[in-house]
C-alpha cells in the first residue's frame, strides 16, 4: 500500500470517517471482527512469503512477490502459532484490545501500516489548519514510525541467513520468524511503538487510545483481508549519488587548477551566470558547458564504479582530446573562470559578431513584448516603439519624426552599450522647425526687410539722411543683438552639456548674452531719435527681430536639451 494507491486513499478516508463518527465505527468494527479469521490466513500466509523473499541469494532486492502457499501449507503455518497474527479469539473481542496490542500481535508490517495511517491523517489537517499542536503531533508519530521502519529492517538482517530453503516447508520458515520475533522482543517493542502514537493522536482528536487503536485496526483487517496473502513488493534498496560541478579533476593533479575547478563549482559554468541565461550568449560558452560536464561525468562516475583514479584520470584526457583541447588549456580556461562576472561577459559578447546580434534582436524582442504588454494599439505601446525602437521607420507624422530626432542620442548610446557596433543607428533629419540655418535665413530675411521698410518710409516721408540712418542703424544693431544672444545661449548650452572648458565657456556666453542685451538697449534708442514715421517702421523691424530671437532661442534649447539627454546614457566605448 502506497499513498499513490486508490486502495490507501480509501483507507485513509474510512480511517477519517471511523475516527469521528462512533456509530460507522461500532458498525464497521463488528464488520471487521467478522472477517478476522480470513484474515489470519491470509497474514499467515503473506508473512511467510515475505520471510522466502529476503531469503533468496544474492546482493539483489526481491522486487517480485515470492509464490503463495496451498490450502495445506496454511493450515500448518497456523499451527505453529505465528506470532506476526492475532489469536483466533480475536474475532470474539474489541479491536484495539491491550491483550493483542501490548504485546503487538499484528505483526510489523501491520504496524508500519497503522502508524503510517496515523501519521497520514495528522499531516493532512495539518495542511488546512496548521496549528502548534499538530505540528507537535507529527514530529512526534513521524518518529515512531522511523522506529517501527527500524526494527523492520533489523528483523530483515537478522532473518536474511536464517530461512530456510523452500523445500522445508511453509512451517519450517514461521518456527524461524517466530524464534526472531522473541529473541528480538519485537512485539514488545511494537507494541510500546503504537500505543504511544495511538496516545498522541488520540490527545489531539479528543479519543482514547483504545479508540484509535480500534479505528486503525478496523481498517487493516478490512483492506487487507482478501489481498494479505501476498508481501507487498520492496523497493531495492539504494544510495544517492549527487552529481554536481563542485569536483576535482584528477587530469589536473599536476596543476592548481585542478583542486581550483572544485572550489569554484557551479561557478566554472556559464549556463549558472546572469540567473542561469548566460550560456544562450555565445555557442563558444555552451561547448564549455558541455566539455565540463563531461569530465565531471567522468569524476562522479568512475568513483561510483569503483574504478581508479588512473582510469578517471586517463578518460578524461580521452575527453579532453575529443573535444580538441588538452590539460594546459583546460586548466588556463579554468583560471580564466575565477573573474567572470556579468559585465566581463557582456563586453565578450558585443565584441563578437554573433554575440552582438544576439544582444540587439534580444532587446528589439523586449521592446516588442513591453508593447504587446501595453496593447499594440495603445498610445504608450506606440510612443515606446518611437523613442527606443532603433528601427522605426521614417515615414510617420511630423510629431513622430520629432520625437525620434529628439531621442536620437539618448537612444544611439543605449543602444550602443547594449550592442556596440551592432547597433550603429542612422542620424535622422533635423525637422524644419528646429533647423538653425533656416532660423538664421528668416531672421537675415527679417532684417532685410526692415531695412528696406525703414528706406521706403524715408523716401516717402523725406526724411532726413540722418534720421533715416539713426532708424537704420537700430535695425542693425537689433539684428546684430539677436545674433548675439543666440550665440551666447548656444555656447551656454554647449557648457553645460559638456564638461570641457566649462568655466571658459560659461563666461564667453554670459559675456555675449550681456554684450546682445546692451545692443539691444542701444538699438531701441537710436530708433527713438528717429522721426515718427521711421521710429514706427524701425520699432516694428526690430520687432519682427526679437522674434526671431525668440524662435531661434527655442531651436537652441531643443538641440541643447537632445544633447543632454543623449549624454544621460553613457556611449559604449568601441574598441579601435
Amino acid at each position: 500500500m502506497v499513498a499513490s494507491n486508490a486502495a490507501w486513499e480509501e483507507a485513509q478516508a474510512l480511517f477519517t470517517t471511523l475516527l469521528s463518527n462512533a456509530a460507522e465505527r461500532r458498525d464497521f468494527s463488528h464488520l471487521a471482527r467478522r472477517l478476522v479469521p480470513v484474515y489470519r490466513r491470509g497474514r499467515a500466509a503473506g508473512g511467510v512469503c515475505e520471510a522466502q523473499s529476503l531469503a533468496r541469494p544474492g546482493p539483489s532486492t526481491a522486487l517480485s512477490a515470492a509464490p503463495g502457499l496451498d490450502q495445506a501449507e496454511v493450515e500448518a503455518v497456523l499451527a505453529t502459532s505465528p506470532r506476526w497474527i492475532p489469536p483466533d479469539s480475536q474475532g470474539h473481542g474489541a479491536l484495539g484490545d491491550p491483550a493483542t496490542t501490548q504485546p503487538w500481535h499484528w505483526g510489523v508490517t501491520a504496524a508500519h501500516r497503522a502508524v503510517r495511517l496515523m501519521l497520514s491523517k495528522l499531516r493532512t489537517d495539518l495542511d488546512g489548519s496548521p496549528t502548534a499542536e499538530l505540528q507537535a503531533a507529527v514530529a512526534e508519530v513521524d518518529a515512531q514510525l522511523r522506529r517501527v521502519l527500524a526494527v523492520r529492517d533489523e528483523l530483515e538482517r537478522t532473518l536474511a541467513g536464517l530461512i530456510p530453503p523452500r523445500q522445508s516447508g511453509a512451517a519450517a520458515v514461521a518456527v524461524a520468524v517466530n524464534t526472531q520475533l522473541t529473541r528480538l522482543r519485537i512485539p514488545e517493542v511494537l507494541g510500546h511503538v503504537v500505543t504511544a502514537a495511538a496516545l498522541r493522536v488520540a490527545s489531539v482528536y479528543g479519543q482514547t487510545p483504545q479508540a484509535v487503536l480500534e479505528c486503525v485496526l478496523t481498517v487493516e483487517v478490512l483492506a487487507c483481508s482478501l489481498n494479505a496473502r501476498v508481501s507487498s513488493p520492496r523497493p531495492a534498496p539504494f544510495k544517492l549519488l549527487r552529481l554536481g560541478p563542485d569536483v576535482e579533476v584528477p587530469v589536473l593533479s599536476h596543476h592548481e587548477a585542478g583542486a581550483l575547478a572544485g572550489r569554484l563549482g557551479a561557478l566554472k559554468l556559464y549556463g549558472t551566470q546572469v540567473n542561469h541565461f548566460a550560456a544562450f550568449g555565445l555557442p563558444q560558452w555552451r561547448d564549455w558547458d558541455w566539455l565540463c560536464g563531461r569530465l565531471d561525468a567522468v569524476a562522479h562516475l568512475g568513483a561510483a564504479l569503483d574504478a581508479s583514479p588512473e582510469w578517471i584520470k586517463s578518460t578524461q584526457a580521452a575527453v579532453l582530446a575529443a573535444e580538441g583541447s588538452d590539460p594546459d588549456d583546460y586548466a588556463q580556461r579554468i583560471k580564466a573562470m575565477r573573474g567572470v562576472d556579468t559585465d566581463r561577459l557582456h563586453k565578450a559578447m558585443i565584441d563578437d559578431e554573433r554575440g552582438g546580434q544576439s544582444l540587439f534582436d534580444l532587446g528589439r524582442r523586449l521592446i516588442q513584448v513591453a508593447a504587446s504588454a501595453a496593447g499594440d494599439t495603445s498610445a504608450s505601446a506606440r510612443w515606446l516603439r518611437v523613442a527606443v525602437d532603433p528601427c522605426s521607420p521614417a515615414d510617420k507624422p511630423g510629431t513622430v519624426r520629432l520625437m525620434r530626432w529628439l531621442t536620437h542620442p539618448a537612444r544611439a548610446n543605449a543602444w550602443s552599450r547594449l550592442a556596440s557596433r551592432h547597433a550603429v543607428l542612422p542620424e535622422p533629419a533635423v525637422p524644419r522647425l528646429l533647423d538653425l540655418k533656416a532660423h538664421a535665413i528668416a531672421l537675415a530675411t527679417a532684417t532685410a526687410l526692415a531695412l528696406l521698410a525703414v528706406a521706403g518710409v524715408s523716401v516717402a516721408t523725406g526724411t532726413s539722411v540722418r534720421g533715416a540712418t539713426a532708424a537704420a542703424a537700430g535695425v542693425l544693431i537689433g539684428f546684430l543683438a539677436v545674433l548675439l544672444a543666440g550665440a551666447g545661449i548656444l555656447l551656454l548650452l554647449t557648457s553645460i552639456n559638456s564638461g570641457h572648458r566649462t568655466r571658459w565657456t560659461r563666461a564667453v556666453g554670459g559675456l555675449l548674452a550681456a554684450g546682445a542685451a546692451v545692443a539691444g538697449l542701444v538699438a531701441w534708442c537710436r530708433t527713438a531719435q528717429a522721426p515718427g514715421s521711421l521710429t514706427a517702421a524701425a520699432a516694428a523691424g526690430t520687432a519682427v527681430i526679437f522674434l526671431g530671437l525668440l524662435s531661434l532661442g527655442g531651436a537652441a534649447g531643443l538641440h541643447g536639451l537632445r544633447r543632454g539627454a543623449g549624454r544621460l546614457v553613457r556611449p559604449h566605448s568601441r574598441k579601435k
